[in-house]
């Protein structure tokens, strides 16, 4: 499949200081995904969704740096106290995290505008419960792109995984087979990279699904960066 790529910004529908950062992607599609990654990372986001719902239904539970379904519809209700404590992170929640925050580290130019460093975020189950249900809307309708049918964005999938957000932002690709080359295009592209470099954002979380026969591509990788009101 030639390369293909889309980049756009969507201006806020419910707050004007929020940005929704535009599409990002690429076609990759020699082979399968890379090493421990192949089958992505969506069994993992709902095993930890599940079990913070079970502990303490509707916290945002965050990871400190040191350490569904698409067609869902509603979730646990969301409070604003983090809990006390935090599971271990996965490793590719791991390994997300860091490649986040190694970027967010630098100061870097996205297109012709200047970003200083910013401070690391925190990995957040909600947030990537968030993005797999974007990750596998994009599988399930073999399509790419932000909005879905009724015009839901990724504030909504916020809400719809009991996530008690006042600031969000997403970034989507598709094909890429590595963390590594999402992660670059994101950063190459310049609404992605603004986003990745927003200082008012404190957590992310990034989901990838693998695409199936008849996909239009072999992989959807969706990161939702958000801070809790």
């Amino acid at each position: 499949m030639p390369k293909k790529t889309a980049s756009r910004w969507i201006l806020p529908l419910l707050a004007a200081a929020m940005l929704l950062a535009g599409c990002g992607g690429g076609s990759d599609q020699t082979g399968g995904l890379e090493g421990d990654i192949a089958h992505g990372n969506a069994e993992q986001i709902r095993k930890d969704y599940a079990a913070l719902n079970s502990k303490s239904a509707g916290s945002n539970v965050g990871v400190s740096v040191s350490s569904g379904s698409p067609t869902a519809t509603a979730t646990a209700p969301a409070a604003t106290a983090p809990a006390a404590t935090s599971p271990p992170l996965h490793p590719f929640a791991e390994a997300a995290l860091a490649a986040v925050n190694v970027a967010r580290s630098q100061a870097r130019m996205c297109g012709d505008s200047h970003h200083p460093a910013v401070g690391a975020l925190r990995w957040n189950a909600r947030a990537a419960y968030a993005a797999l249900l974007e990750s596998e809307w994009m599988l399930e309708a073999n399509t790419f792109g932000h909005a879905w049918p009724g015009g839901e964005l990724v504030w909504d999938r916020l809400t719809m995984a009991g996530y008690d957000w006042s600031k969000a932002d997403e970034n989507i690709a598709a094909g890429y087979r590595s963390l590594e080359k999402a992660m670059q295009a994101w950063i190459d592209s310049p609404p992605h990279c603004v986003a990745l470099m927003r200082a008012d954002i404190t957590e992310v979380g990034v989901a990838l699904v693998p695409g199936r026969e008849g996909s239009a591509y072999l992989s959807y990788w969706t990161m939702v960066l958000a801070t809790p009101r």
